[in-house]
């Protein structure tokens, strides 16, 4: 396996002008979704010289995670983060970058975002843990154990792998969850955490920007995702222990302030570490 991996349904082939092992696969039509896109893929930089296995992760928004190109608010540049986790000792995941396709309102939202726009995100997750899970574990060298496979996202994806976790422990344990989209009809999410329960050993991590959102109301949508943090509690989780909820005082709704926080959502959740 070099610049080529291939398999019959699925292939991935090495993004040449990216740093870090970075591939993208060929374009799938998502039965049920507009448009086409492809999955990014980034492998720890021992990949290829240790025999161990790997925790995955998946993240929404896959065309924002690396470098700028291509996206519209700069990227994510998790691979540097993750290079840097390497360095340090620390738990590298493979991370597959879900990309979303023309309409991301609709393929991002699990009820309607808006008055007569469906909400298509049940086509997605489908599509994603039913077809292209099963073939990532036979094609990578993955750890089977559902609880340390990690989903996340911000804005509209946090929003998503909110859900996901809760509605699929059987595939996913640990949710990444930044400054999420709590609105999508009517804040149906919070009863539909009440309704569902994630995996036993589930691991949460939540954050907000105070400065996201209008200030004349008081930033609205920083409150509501405290709120998302205290029903959590609720739900048993205890903070500090499976669950770390992270306000940013300074934190803005853009892929800078995102990325600035990525390193205490992985020590978090991967080390259990808490932010200094």
């Amino acid at each position: 396996m070099s610049n080529l991996m291939k398999e019959s349904t699925l292939h991935f082939k090495r993004v040449a002008h990216w740093p870090s092992l970075i591939y993208r696969s060929q374009t799938f039509q998502i039965p049920g979704l507009d448009g086409e896109r492809p999955v990014s893929l980034y492998l720890p930089p021992d990949y290829f010289t240790s025999d161990k296995t790997y925790p995955l992760a998946f993240f929404f928004d896959g065309q924002n995670l690396y470098e700028d190109e291509g996206t519209m608010a700069g990227g994510w540049h998790l691979h540097r983060i993750l290079d840097q986790r390497s360095r340090a000792g620390k738990e590298v995941p493979v991370v597959v970058g879900v990309y979303h396709g023309p309409d991301r309102d609709a393929e991002m939202s699990p009820w309607d975002p808006y008055p007569g726009k469906r909400g298509k995100a049940e086509r997605k997750l489908n599509w994603m843990l039913e077809w292209l899970l099963p073939r990532l574990h036979r094609k990578l060298h993955l750890r089977r154990a559902n609880e340390q496979t990690l989903v996340g996202g911000s804005s509209l994806g946090g929003l998503l792998a909110l859900y996901s976790l809760f509605h699929y422990p059987e595939q996913l344990g640990r949710g990444l969850i930044m400054s999420p989209a709590l609105w999508v009809n009517q804040f149906a999410i919070y009863n539909a955490l009440m309704l569902t329960k994630p995996h036993a050993a589930a691991k949460v991590y939540i954050d907000h920007g105070e400065k996201e959102g209008c200030e004349c109301h008081g930033n609205v949508s920083f409150q509501q995702t405290k709120l998302l943090a205290d029903l959590l509690e609720v739900l048993e989780f205890k903070p500090q222990q499976n669950l770390l909820w992270n306000p940013d005082p300074e934190g803005l709704h853009n892929e800078q302030s995102w990325h600035r926080r990525l390193p205490v959502a992985l020590d978090f959740l991967y080390e259990g570490q808490l932010p200094q």
